[in-house]
């Protein structure tokens, strides 16, 4: 005997990694052998014993093989179970096609019933607390994206979860179910949005809580590869994917963030330092508020952004705008370099309609205001200017003051300030320990955003 050995009463079944090399009565009790062919990491290897009820569904493979989805299910869940794991056949097959073959089809996949909620991607054979689609869908992908290579750290646990939930949603976007794409970009953007402060990167991995954190190295670890997507194309990225985990150096062994960004780069040509900074190690998301109008057949559109959190001065990613108007439209794609930045584009229509990320490309917040700039030019003071000791901010009581920046004509931040005492149509800016120059002040307000030269004496 080698492998997993079992001794069970009789009335038992054991499941296990691997294939089920021997099965033996002796008296009342059974003995079961399971040996598992592929390196495995240690927390991954399990076993369960219950009466399970036993039977399989079969995945098509070339030359008229099959691989076998194993299921070991509690009776009292016999009949859900037998209607729902059929949907494992449709999705192993879509992960084949971008991924590469199943890591494991020497052996079987499977799924083994227990009472935990959730489940548990142990090499072979998940361990499953339901059935549901995303379930299904999820644990598989760990066989791929955890399992075939695993994360060498907890810091970088986002290498497992983030991608399998991506690869969730990847089963709806490419037709396994195709009408719960935007439900499932919605809930995960959501829930990443829910952790204004934190990284996807763990920054604390004796913290059990922090590690398996749901909106940050699950949801949020998704959209990262998302927006990767978005930045990239599909074709690099779903090629940089493919190297990565096909990387005779990595798999069945253990991987770091810089092992997919290297393969990542060099399937788009992209220098990708600058994304993982911001989006990987630094903490929170932005804000962007999209201040449009349109002025002599031309479109202004002005792209402010707020960071949740000090850690990330400006999250740089693409982004799509979508204009629409007079039965037609026109999806713009801007490449913003700081916040407030002014564009004066000619899309050869009347824009009634502006929408940030119609496709949820982007782990942001965003708010839409339209024609606001000529009412902020009128409305606003900025005295005095040329200026020598400080500059003095005022606003009707209908525009409040959010945040004020000054720049220098190099475009580094000089001054920031986005918090405000009870009257935040008034505040005061000390120039004293700046030297004579010209500077750009950007003035974010509840009506938009204002820009202005201010000259220092």
């Amino acid at each position: 005997l080698e492998g997993v050995v079992i001794t069970t009463p009789s009335r038992y079944r054991a499941a296990s990694n691997g294939l089920l090399i021997s099965e033996r009565g002796e008296g009342n009790k059974k003995i079961y052998n399971w040996k598992h062919r592929y390196p495995i990491p240690a927390y991954l290897a399990a076993f369960a014993v219950s009466e399970y009820e036993v039977y399989s569904d079969w995945v098509p493979l070339e030359n008229q093989d099959s691989l076998e989805i194993l299921n070991y299910i509690y009776p009292c869940n016999l009949e859900y179970a037998v209607g729902r794991t059929p949907y494992t056949v449709p999705v192993l097959q879509f992960y084949r096609t971008l991924f590469g073959e199943y890591p494991y089809v020497r052996e079987k996949y499977g799924h083994c019933n227990f009472g935990w909620g959730g489940g548990m991607e142990h090499s072979t054979m998940s361990f499953m607390g339901g059935f549901s689609e995303l379930l299904i869908s999820h644990e598989l992908a760990h066989q791929w994206f955890g399992d075939k290579i695993t994360c060498g750290s907890w810091a970088d646990i986002w290498l497992n979860e983030g991608f399998a939930t991506y690869l969730e949603g990847l089963t709806y976007d490419f037709g396994v179910n195709p009408f719960k794409w935007n439900n499932w970009k919605n809930t995960n953007l959501s829930r990443a949005l829910g952790s204004p402060s934190g990284s996807v990167y763990v920054d604390d991995t004796t913290s059990v809580n922090r590690i398996f954190s749901g909106n940050l190295s699950y949801s949020k670890g998704s959209y990262l590869l998302h927006m990767l997507r978005w930045k990239m194309g599909d074709d690099a990225f779903f090629t940089g994917v493919l190297n990565y985990i096909s990387d005779p150096e990595l798999i069945y062994g253990y991987a770091r963030t810089k092992d997919l960004q290297k393969h990542l780069e060099q399937a788009s040509g992209m220098d990708l330092d600058e994304f993982f900074n911001d989006w990987l190690y630094g903490k929170g998301f932005p804000t962007y508020q999209l201040v449009w109008s349109q002025k002599d057949g031309k479109t202004d559109i002005v792209l402010n952004q707020f960071q949740s959190d000090p850690s990330v001065e400006f999250f740089n990613i693409p982004v799509p705008i979508y204009l629409q108007g007079n039965g037609k439209d026109t999806l713009l794609v801007l490449d913003p370099a700081y916040s407030g930045q002014y564009f004066n584009i000619d899309v050869g229509f009347d824009v009634q309609q502006a929408i940030f990320d119609p496709d949820k490309w982007i782990c942001a917040n965003s708010q839409v205001t339209t024609g606001t700039f000529e009412a902020l030019r009128a409305n606003l003071r900025v005295y005095p200017n040329p200026a020598s000791d400080y500059i003095r901010i005022e606003s009707p009581v209908d525009i409040e003051q959010e945040e004020v920046r000054l720049y220098d004509t190099s475009g580094r931040l000089v001054f920031r300030q986005n918090q405000f005492g009870n009257d935040k149509t008034r505040m005061e800016i000390s120039l004293l320990d700046l030297p004579s120059g010209t500077y750009m002040l950007k003035l974010m307000t509840s009506q938009g955003m204002h820009s202005q030269k201010i000259l220092v004496n």
